[in-house]
């Protein structure tokens, strides 16, 4: 089982290189592991503390960012980011810190600020982090003249309606080869369906309580018209089930 986990982690880092938009979900379904994925019906897992832990899925894929350049992310996902909203797989690893900070190193992020009020904005620590360049979209009810409280490793950008537009003008921030990772919910990622053009899937088939569930994925006819499905994983026990990779891409 191992030698399969290390061949299929290898064959996922050749397709993330590959690729320049990156968007990865962790879903559950209360289907069979084996049901045809046009039949499939999956919610998006919420990762909290209290969540089930996946521990194949973060060896597997929650390397990924860690191969990206950038990373979108939205206002509300900054509040996510205490040590102790980290999986139990990298918390328990005695060198933690450094890992973290390693992961942290190069990239940049752009922050919606739309869902955050001005004084988070200002005092939330995830803005005060050294290795980060964060592209920060204006608030109305935030003045041009605030802009140094920001720090030097923030810059104000303008403030946008969605996020299609706002991830089209991150583009301009940063380097055409830059590899973006795209780290939005649910009810966003309609709106970055189509700059996308690598989509991994981590489907979990058992028991999982309702309350780790945020909300619908986007039907599987939907990605299969923007997307082709070029890799099915082998099927692996996990929790309280079956787990199983599926990798789209454009």
């Amino acid at each position: 089982m191992i030698l399969n986990l290390l061949n299929e982690t290898i064959g996922g880092l050749q397709v993330l290189l590959r690729h320049k938009e990156i968007y990865t979900a962790l879903v559950h379904t209360n289907q069979p592991i084996d049901t045809p994925i046009e039949e499939l019906d999956t919610q998006i897992i919420k990762m909290v503390e209290e969540t089930p832990k996946f521990p194949i899925d973060f060896e597997m894929f929650s390397f990924t960012k860690t191969f990206c350049d950038a990373e979108f992310i939205t206002g509300n996902q900054i509040m996510q980011f205490e040590d102790t909203m980290w999986p139990e797989f990298y918390r328990s690893k005695k060198d933690f810190q450094e890992i973290k900070k390693q992961e942290n190193l190069i990239r940049k992020n752009f922050v919606i600020s739309k869902k955050l009020s001005p004084l988070q904005i200002h005092t939330h620590p995830f803005f005060k982090q050294p290795h980060y360049t964060n592209f920060i979209t204006t608030n109305p009810n935030i003045q041009e003249s605030k802009s140094e409280d920001f720090g030097v490793h923030n810059k104000i950008v303008p403030a946008f309606s969605n996020f299609y537009d706002a991830a089209q003008y991150f583009r301009t921030l940063i380097k055409q080869e830059d590899r973006v990772y795209y780290d939005v919910g649910p009810q966003c990622l309609h709106q970055v369906l189509d700059l996308l053009d690598l989509y991994i899937i981590t489907i979990y088939s058992g028991q999982l309580d309702d309350k780790f569930k945020v909300g619908k994925m986007p039907n599987f006819d939907i990605i299969f018209k923007k997307f082709k499905l070029t890799y099915k994983s082998q099927v692996y026990p996990q929790h309280k089930g079956h787990m199983q990779f599926l990798v789209f891409e454009k």
